[in-house]
């Protein structure tokens, strides 16, 4: 599943984590959204991206930081 979307519909813990594997898990996938983000060119300094939307990218990180915050 697509990060982005994992984080804006998985709104409760599984049966089978706790309460902290949930938030451990949210963060994870909070965290790759971001590095997707600042991916950068071979010359280290270019973004990769161009004209791409990232609202729902960003929505799922502002959304994802409040659970394991």
């Amino acid at each position: 599943m697509i990060a982005f979307t994992l984080i804006n519909t998985d709104t409760e813990k599984e049966d089978n984590e706790t309460e902290t594997e949930w938030k451990e898990r949210i963060q994870r996938n909070v965290e790759h959204l971001e590095a997707i983000k600042a991916y950068k060119k071979v010359d280290g300094s270019t973004s990769i991206w161009t004209s791409e939307s990232f609202t729902a990218i960003d929505a799922a990180i502002v959304t994802g930081k409040k659970v394991y915050s």
